[in-house]
């Protein structure tokens, strides 16, 4: 579950219209943490609407709504009043006025949509801190877990997994983005009449050696490669750096952690 209410090093910042639960460095002071949650907040406030543009933003659909209800209620009544006998009649008149309504709905909806108050800056970006750290939805719900108890983490510990897990998320994603350029690149080699013309035709050129490499698919190729072998050594650390600490803070959810989510 994620926390309920606000504690020392456990901060609520409003980003983007959405309240994003951030933990604060513990090797700050009272002082420096309050300073830094308050720079944070600042600099992040250009990207909330405001009560009135909150308001405004729901107005095209409002609007388009009471029109075409009001379409509704009005057929409803000229069809009373015109008292037709003849199913076919009634119907021609229902589609004719539904469709008078509909374009009258639809076109206040667009109007009000394109009104300046939509279109008169151009949305800011969120902001980033280094002391100041958004928590993982990953670790979300053990961060908030008795909140309001003795037994929730403390935000030092908070900090330290959410460290380890950024670390982990960004070798994930990075493990995933050499993939994706080593697997192009060894395609694209494969397509070169010029590649692997060597001795027989076994040894492959551009400094990917013979033998049984030359007859390995990219796929089989690139998860070889000297980056690719280092990446993936980084990433096994990483995990079991996760895994330990984990095991001393109480951490449960280690093997669910999954890169880039923020919690909210």
């Amino acid at each position: 579950m994620a926390p309920t209410r606000e504690r020392p090093g456990i901060v609520r910042v409003r980003i983007s219209d959405r309240e994003v639960w951030h933990v604060v460095d513990p090797s700050l002071t009272p002082a420096e943490a309050e300073e830094a949650v308050r720079a944070h907040r600042a600099a992040n406030a250009p990207t909330n609407r405001s009560l009135v543009r909150r308001v405004l933003a729901w107005t095209p659909g409002v609007v388009a709504l009471l029109v075409l209800g009001g379409a509704v209620w009005g057929t409803v009544i000229v069809m009373d009043e015109l008292d037709l006998a003849e199913l076919p009649g009634r119907i021609a008149v229902a589609v004719v006025l539904g469709g008078i309504g509909f374009v009258a709905a639809a076109t206040a909806g667009i109007v009000l949509h394109e009104a300046p108050w939509r279109c008169d800056r151009v949305e800011p970006e969120t902001v980033t801190s280094p002391r100041v750290v958004p928590i993982p939805g990953s670790v979300l719900g053990w961060a908030g877990g008795a909140d309001a108890g003795a037994d929730a983490p403390a935000a030092a510990d908070v900090w330290r997994v959410v460290a380890a897990v950024d670390v982990l998320s960004e070798l994930e994603a990075a493990h995933w983005r050499l993939g994706d350029v080593l697997y192009w690149r060894l395609d694209d080699l494969d397509d070169d009449p010029d590649y692997g013309a060597g001795a027989g035709g076994h040894g492959h050129g551009h400094g990917h050696g013979q033998g049984d490499d030359a007859d390995a698919g990219p796929g089989d190729r690139h998860g070889s490669h000297p980056a690719a072998v280092a990446l993936e050594a980084a990433r096994l650390r990483a995990s079991e750096e996760l895994r330990v600490l984990s095991d001393e803070v109480g951490f449960p959810a280690a093997a669910g952690v999954r890169p880039g989510t923020e919690g909210s």
